[in-house]
């Protein structure tokens, strides 16, 4: 059995919520802080490769690296990011963490190895966290471990059956892994199928009809379209009806600030509205994905689901816990549906918050530390 080792602060996880995270327990005083993290680029998480705008603005990833990390406020790609008032290109965000986290850790605010978690052990008084390598010990615990997109049941059986599959996750078309397929499949039939209502859906089919004019696509929706809107006026001027489960933003009015689609996914939404892409992009209502044709390649942009890590109690016993949201951004972690919060534990990023710029978790982390204290 590997030696433990102790540290105030083990985070599981370590793209753009991770980062964030050990950001603010650097300025809220932690030291010993270690992320796990099996991914290449660390820092950047699933941004990287990913050639759509964010939802976010360019100062919102850099407002805070002045006073929590002053050297990486003085990077290029941070000095360029915070002069950008509109959204910014994935990428380009993405470029801006993985260095971010770079200096993190070289000044040595976080030591990171690239390992999966294999398993996490509810202590007296902390937290066991076990990789193949190394078991950690700590007072705190972050879950930043982000999501991974699951190709549905109903359209997982397609794959089997042919040589080219014929599903398609968003991500993988809009990091261009598998153009050749997608290539092949448009050979035969000039259509494809999308299958989501929100950002990701669109920003696929922004980007398809951007590469392959005269492309057909169907958008299979179960639910209306939610985009962002500057104002509730835009809203009701577009025909939009405004209920309770839309978000508004308090200071601004804005419709939907978070998880509306925006940039060139809005811009195409509104060229929908506007009949000015009839013949090359519809939307399909609760109609049954059974009814595709099978020639037509599909892409599945139904959003992402949070990775779980292996959870025991102190005996050795697999812990069912789930993630509360709080009014202070972060999440707790709490044993079963209605039991107790896991003390000085919480969770933030993919799952966890209606919130998703790097700037925004680490103000969700530094209240974190504030609350739980």
């Amino acid at each position: 059995m590997a030696q433990i080792e102790h540290t105030q602060l083990t985070i599981v996880g370590y793209g753009p919520a991770g980062l964030g995270a050990s950001l603010a327990a650097y300025e809220s005083g932690l030291q010993g802080i270690i992320a796990f993290d099996p991914c290449k680029r660390i820092g950047a998480g699933g941004l990287d490769g990913l050639d759509i705008l964010s939802n976010s603005k360019g100062r919102d990833f850099t407002e805070l690296l002045p006073t929590l990390l002053p050297p990486a406020a003085r990077l290029q790609i941070a000095e360029e990011l915070s002069q950008v008032t509109g959204l910014v290109e994935l990428t380009k965000a993405a470029q801006l963490l993985e260095e971010v986290a770079a200096t993190a850790i070289a000044e040595k605010i976080v030591e990171v190895e690239r390992e999966p978690v294999l398993k996490i052990k509810r202590l007296p008084n902390g937290y066991e966290v076990r990789t193949a390598e190394r078991t950690v010990s700590s007072d705190w615990l972050v879950l930043a471990p982000g999501g991974e997109e699951v190709l549905l049941d109903e359209l997982a059986a397609r794959n089997e059956f042919s040589n080219i599959r014929p599903v398609f996750t968003s991500r993988e078309v809009l990091a261009n892994t598998r153009n050749e397929d997608l290539e092949a499949l448009l050979s035969v039939e000039y259509r494809v199928a999308i299958v989501g209502d929100s950002h990701g859906a669109y920003s696929v089919a922004d980007k398809l009809l951007r590469n392959y004019p005269g492309i057909q696509i169907d958008i299979y929706k179960h639910s209306r379209t939610r985009p962002f809107f500057e104002s509730l006026d835009e809203a009701v001027q577009c025909g939009y009806q405004i209920t309770e489960f839309d978000q508004l933003c308090a200071e601004t009015g804005y419709v939907n600030r978070f998880p509306g689609i925006r940039g060139h996914a809005r811009d195409l939404w509104f060229r929908e509205q506007n009949g000015e892409l009839d013949g090359h992009l519809r939307s399909v209502y609760n109609e049954p994905l059974s009814d595709i044709d099978p020639e037509v390649a599909i892409v599945q942009a139904t959003g992402y689901t949070q990775r779980r890590v292996p959870f025991f109690d102190g005996d050795n016993r697999p812990l069912d816990y789930v993630t509360k949201p709080t009014k202070e951004g972060f999440a707790k972690i709490q044993v079963g549906p209605n039991g107790s919060s896991l003390p000085n534990a919480f969770a933030i990023g993919i799952g966890h918050s209606s919130t998703d710029a790097t700037t925004v978790y680490q103000k969700q982390a530094r209240n974190a530390f504030e609350v739980l204290r």
